[in-house]
């Protein structure tokens, strides 16, 4: 019988009353079989997957999820153009409300969720250098996202706020620190150049407290190309962390007092091939984190000795924990993985995951060095001197420019997407679990929505005109009976008529 036949007969059995079409567009019910990830949330739809990816280029970060007293986890996500989208779910990682946020100015900066109220930055251009363009501005929310006040920035020799950088925020005692990059006023060079900016804001008034933004050197913490900023505080020190392609040309990492941005004690552990200001350093930053006595920095890079800008003398990209004493007096750096020239594989830029005083958790996707497809995840965990506790795992869990966090049952939490709703992902460090790929019951072509197209699928698998692959043979199992028949495309279109509240 002709396929289509079959799809017009089945169709005809689901419909015994009328039913309004509903498409589901956007959601996904997915089947949980590991008890790494949730995938049934039915959050708003984005698409996240790998975004952490910050070869030579970091990225203002779009995606964030937190924990509330409750227990509860939001997500806080940036949709270009319309709003900020904050969705609470249940400890179950069910949804329970969402709202959004405006977009003040036209340019996104960050979110940051302090321990008494949550913080946005947002931006304007500046392209005529004035001086009474509003650049920054950043607002101040309850935990109930009532705004309640903000602080507006002037004239901080800013032509583009956020440019080819990232921003990160920390707070230490009663103050909220922001770190991340501009494009500045046009030198006399005729050049708008690029590099980090640094403030503190007093969080109970909202004022400017320090400002650094002018043309400096490393030794106040300045870095110009800064390509990727992170900060950090341990209560005492603010660190930072910046990926400069000229002044300095390296990993630069500084410390400052809580009251003095400017008064920097620095190191350069890591000093990229290459002639000075050449974007292309051949590396990646991935995370930082403070635990013992070190700032822990996970990045990917080639073997930046004898590198220059024609020749890379080993151009296969590897994964390294970077520890450097908080005082700056000393570093060291481990070769985490080993690729080789012309290999099959390469690694994406990794998460680092602070979980505890003597444990750090490493993650990073790997993938095709031909056909750029993913192909595994590793996690690993060290200890504050770099060392390896858990050697690397592999995993099928995404990653996403979402920064993972330790809550607090123990579990390290985040989400990504890939053109549906988020999944939620769920790690025990201590004991590094397997994760398998998340399947979408029902969604067998893996375009985020369960259509007749599916059910067409399933009934060409069955008559034979089209094979499918094991995670489509789990999507397509309907009834899980170990089987794909008529019966799970009968499912599917008893679903998307409405007879079926779920798969």
């Amino acid at each position: 019988m002709n396929i289509r036949k079959i799809m017009a007969f089945l169709l005809s059995l689901t419909i015994c009353a009328a039913v309004p079409f509903s498409s589901h567009k956007g959601y996904m019910n997915l089947d949980v079989q590991a008890s790494g990830y949730s995938a049934d949330t039915f959050g708003m739809t984005s698409s996240n997957i790998s975004a952490n990816s910050s070869y030579n280029y970091g990225s203002v970060i779009k995606s964030y999820l937190y924990e509330d007293s409750e227990g509860t986890l939001t997500r806080v996500e940036y949709f270009p153009d319309d709003c900020i989208t904050v969705e609470q779910y249940t400890s179950t990682n069910k949804l329970i409300s969402s709202k959004s946020i405006d977009i003040e100015l036209t340019r996104f900066g960050g979110f940051f969720c302090g321990s008494d109220y949550n913080y946005l930055v947002f931006g304007n251009p500046n392209t005529d250098e004035k001086a009474d363009v509003e650049c920054l501005r950043v607002v101040k929310y309850t935990k109930d996202w009532e705004r309640v006040s903000q602080c507006s920035l002037y004239d901080i020799n800013t032509y583009m706020p956020f440019t080819h950088g990232s921003l990160r925020m920390t707070e230490a005692d009663g103050k909220l620190y922001i770190h991340t990059c501009h494009t500045m006023y046009k030198s006399s060079d005729g050049y708008n150049h690029q590099a980090n900016m640094t403030f503190a804001i007093n969080e109970a008034d909202m004022t400017a407290t320090e400002k650094r933004y002018e043309v400096s050197n490393i030794s106040t913490g300045y870095s110009s190309h800064s390509f990727n900023q992170f900060i950090d505080t341990d209560g005492q020190y603010i660190y930072r962390v910046d990926h400069g392609d000229a002044y300095p040309r390296g990993i630069a990492v500084t410390r400052s007092p809580l009251d003095s941005l400017s008064n920097v004690d620095f190191t350069v552990p890591l000093e990229f091939g290459g002639s000075i200001g050449n974007n292309s350093t051949n590396a990646g930053i991935g995370g930082l984190a403070l635990a013992g006595d070190n700032c822990i920095i996970g990045y990917i890079s080639v073997n930046q000795e004898g590198a220059s800008d024609t020749n890379l003398e080993d151009s296969a990209n590897n994964l390294y924990i970077m520890t450097v004493k908080k005082d700056m007096s000393d570093y060291s750096i481990k070769k985490i993985t080993d690729y080789t020239e012309g290999g099959a594989y390469y690694p994406n830029t990794p998460q680092v995951v602070k979980c505890g005083e003597n444990k750090i958790l490493v993650m990073w996707e790997e993938f095709n060095n031909e056909t750029y497809e993913y192909q595994r995840t590793y996690m690993m965990t060290v200890d504050s001197e770099g060392n390896t506790i858990t050697p690397p795992k592999e995993t099928r869990a995404r990653l996403s420019d979402c920064q993972p966090f330790l809550s607090s049952d123990g579990l390290v939490k985040w989400y990504v997407t890939n053109n549906s709703s988020p999944c939620m992902y769920f790690v025990n460090p201590d004991s590094l679990p397997d994760i398998e790929d998340p399947v979408s019951i029902g969604d067998v072509n893996g375009d985020g929505q369960i259509t007749a197209e599916d059910a067409l699928a399933i009934l060409q698998s069955v008559t034979q005109d089209s094979s499918f692959n094991a995670s489509q043979i789990k999507s397509a199992d309907i009834d899980g009976d170990g089987q794909v028949t008529t019966m799970d495309a009968l499912m599917v279109l008893q679903y998307i008529v409405g007879l079926r509240d779920k798969l």
